[in-house]
């Protein structure tokens, strides 16, 4: 058990002041001890102090909020590579790839799986769909527009699926 812990007030196993058989003055005073003990409950006292200071959670919460906005950052690159605009020749409507209309400040997903913004300048549209990467040699991947979504089948046993490793946006 370390010196700190065992020197603690907490400890109190007498009714007369004593702990662990030496007198209360004498242990607080570091009498009685070799002076490597004491050193070592000094140093474990500070270490102790020294992580419930109020500024360490402050540090420790802008770190996790950094590092947080790195990740976010990366999936939002991720993401725009995956997006696309379309300028408008009105700023009353706009007319997707199908030919539709859509009114001003509306939301829609097209005929190729993408979802879209209708904008005073602009249709912008990004891709909704994983698709599979990371599969093995002996298999395809199969498209589904109905639900936009991908399954990997094996090519000579279809509706057998494969493992996938890696998909991307």
């Amino acid at each position: 058990m370390p010196a700190w812990i065992r020197d603690s007030r907490l400890l109190n196993t007498g009714k007369e002041g004593k702990r662990e058989g030496r007198p209360v003055a004498e242990q607080n005073s570091g009498m009685g001890r070799d002076f490597g003990a004491s050193q070592e409950r000094s140093s474990d006292q500070q270490h102790l102090h020294r992580h419930h200071h109020p500024l360490d959670a402050s540090v420790t919460h802008v770190k996790a909020f950094l590092a947080s906005l790195m990740v976010l950052a990366t999936f939002m690159t991720a993401c725009n590579a995956q997006c696309y605009a379309i300028t408008l020749d009105s700023d009353q409507e706009c007319k997707d790839i199908n030919g539709v209309i859509h009114p001003l400040n509306s939301k829609w997903t097209n005929s190729n799986c993408e979802e879209c913004y209708c904008r005073e300048r602009e249709i912008s549209c990004c891709n909704l769909v994983l698709e599979p990467v990371g599969f093995d040699a002996k298999c395809e991947k199969i498209f589904h527009k109905s639900n936009c979504s991908y399954t990997v089948e094996e090519k000579n046993n279809p509706g057998k699926p494969c493992s996938v490793n890696t998909w991307v946006v």
